[in-house]
């Protein structure tokens, strides 16, 4: 899927995963562009970058679906 993640960042949920594949150039230009908290990660094997949207959950909701389906390991890489 081709699109353009810096017109709907806003509208992201906490937990949120973009994988760019094999872009560096479009990847390095989202690093630089991105205005949230996201945590990136760049795998030379696959040629691949990882973004994942690192902010404290929205609210109860938000929170329980993160406790679903991302456990612990979520809360700990906010610390």
């Amino acid at each position: 899927m081709s699109a353009d993640i810096l017109v709907f960042e806003h509208f992201l949920q906490p937990g949120t995963l973009v994988i760019v594949d094999g872009r560096t150039a479009n990847a390095r230009f989202l690093a630089c562009n991105l205005q949230r908290q996201w945590a990136h990660y760049y795998s030379k094997d696959w040629d691949q970058h990882f973004f994942e949207l690192q902010e404290e959950p929205l609210g109860i909701y938000n929170k329980r679906m993160l406790d679903h389906c991302l456990g612990e390991e979520y809360f700990q890489r906010l610390s």
